[in-house]
């Protein structure tokens, strides 16, 4: 994607942002709940699911 092109939610969010729309939400500063679970992890979900891994 160019530098100069910004879609129409990139936007969004931008002038948002320069509003102050997200300053003092609730959690701010706080890790996400379920950040460090088993299924936050890239190919965690594979673990689970050998059979959609298996190759040959």
């Amino acid at each position: 994607m160019a530098d100069w092109y910004e879609s129409a939610v990139d936007r969004q969010l931008r002038e948002a942002q320069e509003r102050g729309e997200f300053d003092n939400l609730p959690g701010a500063g706080k890790p996400l709940r379920g950040a460090g679970s088993e299924w936050s992890r890239p190919l965690a979900w594979c673990k689970r699911r050998p059979a959609l891994i298996r190759v040959g």
